[in-house]
């Protein structure tokens, strides 16, 4: 599915075709090598010289800037220097991690039998008392990992930043786009599509992501980190980052909802 919206004066291509996606993220990503620029970006992100931060920064700029912090976030990397390199990526990525873990909180509160079956996972891989979550153990843990991507696709917090500028007119999807508009992923539409998920899309399922299942799942359909070479980069370590700390937080506590809690999304 996709229709036109006006940004303002911009006019703007919101997608929720999974095909189209691959088109314009992979297939033709020499067309849609640019991100839109978001308004709240230019305080943020931009700093004192616009342009130059690698979330907003196009062409060559940015290939030379992706290719230098690339390896600083491939999974080796994230082994050896986690502790080191945490400060600077817990400060870049802070809002939306931080808030995943509180959706995943609220959800695990709602649901005590997912909890219960993910604290096992947790205890089976940390007998002894004094033993402390790793990066080793957190990542045998299967489950833990399926509640973690159940709960981005329930709350895709960073879907606002899933977007293109088309840098050459071409055609996809047998639609042609002009030169200079905008792409707009409806990540939202896409994880809550019923087509996709099935009749429970609307559920906090996590074995949805167990591997039998995923098998057969369109590459498309699970985007909260964005797709293709502009795919998030970061994404490896915000997932450790929320491994980490559940399996320090469920080891030791029970969450539980209250009468003050509210219902979201009701």
């Amino acid at each position: 599915m996709s229709f036109r919206i006006m940004d303002g004066g911009v006019p703007v291509l919101v997608i929720s075709d999974l095909e189209m996606l691959n088109d314009i993220f992979i297939k033709n990503f020499h067309c849609f090598h640019a991100r839109k620029v978001v308004i709240i970006a230019v305080g943020l992100l931009y700093f004192s010289k616009p342009r130059r931060n690698m979330f907003v920064v196009n062409g060559l700029r940015w290939k030379r800037l992706r290719s230098i912090s690339a390896p600083a976030f491939s999974t080796v990397r994230l082994k050896q220097e986690v502790i080191a390199q945490c400060t600077l990526y817990m400060l870049a990525g802070y809002e939306t991690t931080s808030n995943a873990l509180s959706y995943t909180i609220y959800e695990l509160a709602r649901h005590p039998e997912v909890q219960e079956k993910l604290r096992s996972e947790i205890m089976d891989n940390h007998t002894d008392e004094n033993e402390k979550p790793s990066y080793e153990s957190v990542q045998r843990m299967v489950y833990l990992d399926c509640v973690i991507r159940e709960t981005l696709r329930l709350y895709p917090l960073a879907s606002w930043v899933v977007s293109r500028k088309c840098m050459q007119t071409c055609t996809t999807g047998g639609i042609t786009i002009e030169e200079g508009m905008y792409i707009l992923v409806d990540v939202w539409s896409i994880h809550y599509n019923k087509d996709i998920w099935g009749p429970d899309a609307d559920e906090f399922i996590p074995e949805r992501f167990a591997d039998d299942q995923m098998q057969s799942l369109h590459p498309f359909a699970w985007i909260p980190f964005g797709a293709g070479p502009r795919r998030c980069i970061g994404e490896r370590f915000a997932l450790l980052e929320m491994k980490l700390t559940l399996a320090r937080l469920l080891r030791k506590y029970k969450v539980f909802l209250n009468d003050r809690t509210e219902v979201l999304f009701t």
